[in-house]
């Protein structure tokens, strides 16, 4: 027979085979095909076959009657009883922190199988719910701050307690120790493990809650590790240097600072010692007499600083004297001239005290002296202002300016009064910056360079270094309120001085207080330029104009004599109209007593 022929007859053979075939796959999509339809016509409106939720059949049942057969096992689940030591506690899953929804869940159950409007795409989600069942499991919300809250008031509280650790102190007569206690936890995770499944299946039942004892990890009895590190924490000194200075922490010192901790030894426990352990587990010894291979170590008493005592030390006895806050650059701005580099900024330091309380932890179990020697670590703190960023700051203009006249002053008034404007000449304000007058002068002393002059204080007037810088003070206000900045702090004087002509306008400074403070509400950097001309002091306010306008109503004088000869009140109100509109107004009330009083 020829090949073409051989062709032909295989054809033939092949189409006698697939045209059967074709015919049955036909049959078999038409059979499913009016199956579904005819599933779908039969249970309309209705759950189909092999559906459950929570366990309950609802096959052929409408969501109405779904949802009262679950309303039913709903009302029972809701009545929670938790299983305690000694008691039972009522509840209900809303207290716990769990929500159910029945609605959403019933919805959630019908929908399958009906999802798409396309025949053909539900087609195998209804082959599957038929042939292998649908289970569908409660909906519910979950919050856990309320189940928190719960566990927290109603359980631990009233029967959970921390174990103790076993313990030792330093005593004059050696090593004393005080065994610790067992405690009770709440287990959350099988707790709320137990809630979610009984939520989702709507069951009932009581709750054990699964409260589990804990034990101290160590083995007070077993002291030999904790005294041989006392002495090796104690027997030397420990030394701590920063470039030039050096401290010392001698062995009473490092003794006050000893406290116990928990060690695993290098000793794997054996089966009969684990009976005696105080924190013994039978699960522990079961796997192990089984042959389990994971090894249990044991755990005894060691020593070692207190890690509080080190971060105490450090920031309290050391941090003052390392620590340094970086200094801004201070300008110069003339007229119509760029800024004038005054003095540059300087960087500061910080002691790293969580850094230094590690490694003096560590160094207190070295024996070597080089290595109890410990290097304190500090970190650089790079100044806000220098000369590289100072085109950033918006330092453009002069806002406005203070203005106060102190002819008359005796010379160590003048001397006082020059030596303040000029450590407060170049300053910069931050934009929200609350600035304190008293913090940007400093010390006031011999020291800092200040003369005896004449200070108000109460029923008096006597001579204390610094006398006069309440003209610094009347100044600054005066800057500060033409600039249309908010005044946060400002204290009249107690009877009227004529250096601060208009009374009501002044602003009195004493260290640690009165102050006066202001806050720079502007978007820009504010530069302070002192200047003294003649017997004039003023400060002037440079930075950026944001079309705010400023104005004032008074001073205003009343009740003369109300307090003695040359007393009276007096009131200053500023008018701030912001960019926006929007008006801030803000008076300031002063009253002067007699002068009398105080000479």
């Amino acid at each position: 027979m020829s090949s073409a022929k051989k062709t032909t007859s295989q054809k033939k053979s092949r189409k006698r085979i697939l045209i059967p075939l074709y015919i049955s796959l036909a049959t078999l999509v038409l059979a499913c095909c009016s199956l579904v339809l005819v599933l779908n016509l039969s249970y309309q409106d209705k759950f189909f076959p092999n559906t459950t939720i929570a366990g309950q059949k609802v096959s052929g049942k409408t969501k109405k009657e779904v949802a009262n057969l679950l309303e039913t096992k709903r009302l029972v689940y809701n009545d929670f009883s938790l299983t305690l030591p000694e008691e039972s506690q009522g509840s209900t899953p809303e207290h716990l922190g769990f929500f159910v929804d029945i609605e959403q869940t019933i919805d959630q159950a019908y929908q399958e199988g009906r999802r798409s409007s396309r025949f053909w795409e539900n087609l195998g989600d209804q082959a599957k719910i038929l042939f292998s069942g649908l289970n569908k499991k409660i909906s519910y919300d979950f919050d856990q701050e309320i189940f928190e809250l719960y566990c927290q008031e109603k359980i631990e509280r009233q029967h959970a307690k921390f174990y103790q650790e076993n313990k030792f102190t330093l005593e004059e007569k050696g090593l004393e120790t005080t065994p610790g206690q067992e405690g009770i936890i709440l287990r959350r995770e099988p707790f709320f493990a137990e809630l979610k499944n009984k939520t989702e299946n709507l069951s009932s039942g009581p709750i054990a809650v699964p409260l589990e004892k804990t034990y101290p990890k160590t083995n007070y009895r077993h002291l030999e590790l904790a005294r041989f590190e006392i002495d090796l924490i104690t027997t030397r000194p420990l030394k701590l240097s920063f470039e030039e200075e050096e401290w010392i922490l001698e062995s009473p010192q490092l003794q006050e600072m000893i406290v116990s901790r928990a060690v695993k030894s290098h000793q794997p426990l054996q089966r009969i010692e684990l009976l005696k352990q105080e924190n013994f587990g039978l699960q522990q010894f079961i796997l192990k007499s089984l042959g389990e291979k994971e090894t249990v170590l044991k755990t005894v008493l060691g020593a070692t600083l207190d890690y509080q005592d080190l971060l105490t030390y450090l920031s309290e006895e050391l941090a003052p004297e390392i620590n340094l806050l970086p200094q801004n650059a201070r300008f110069l701005i003339k007229e119509d001239q760029p800024l004038e580099l005054l003095t540059e900024s300087k960087p500061g330091r910080e002691l790293l005290i969580d850094t230094n309380a590690k490694l003096l932890a560590e160094a207190s179990f070295e024996e070597s002296e080089v290595l109890r020697h410990l290097q304190l670590q500090t970190k650089k703190i790079g100044a806000a202002v220098t000369s590289a960023n100072i085109d950033s700051l918006g330092i453009k203009e002069l806002i406005a300016e203070g203005e106060s006249n102190f002819a008359g002053s005796p010379s160590n008034r003048r001397h006082n009064i020059k030596n303040a404007s000029d450590k407060l000449n170049g300053l910069l304000i931050r934009p929200g910056e609350t600035f304190s007058l008293l913090e940007n002068i400093g010390e006031v002393n011999e020291a800092s360079g200040y003369l005896p002059e004449l200070v108000i204080k109460p029923g008096e007037t006597i001579k204390e270094y610094g006398g006069g810088l309440c003209q610094i003070g009347t100044t600054m206000f005066r800057a500060a309120m033409n600039s249309g900045l908010k005044v946060v702090e400002r204290q009249w004087h107690s009877y009227p001085v004529s250096y601060y002509d208009p009374q009501g306008t002044d602003a009195t400074l004493y260290i640690p207080s009165p102050d006066l403070k202001f806050i720079n509400n502007t978007d820009h950097y504010i530069l302070i330029q002192s200047e003294i001309k003649n017997s004039k002091l003023y400060f002037k306010f440079y930075g950026t104009k944001d079309n705010r306008s400023v104005s004032f109503d008074g001073p205003h004088y009343w009740d003369h004599g109300w307090a003695g000869n040359g007393s009276f009140k007096a009131k200053w109100t500023q008018i701030v109209t912001m960019p926006d509109g929007t008006e801030e107004r803000k008076t300031f009330y002063s009253h002067y007593k007699s002068p009398d009083l105080y000479h």
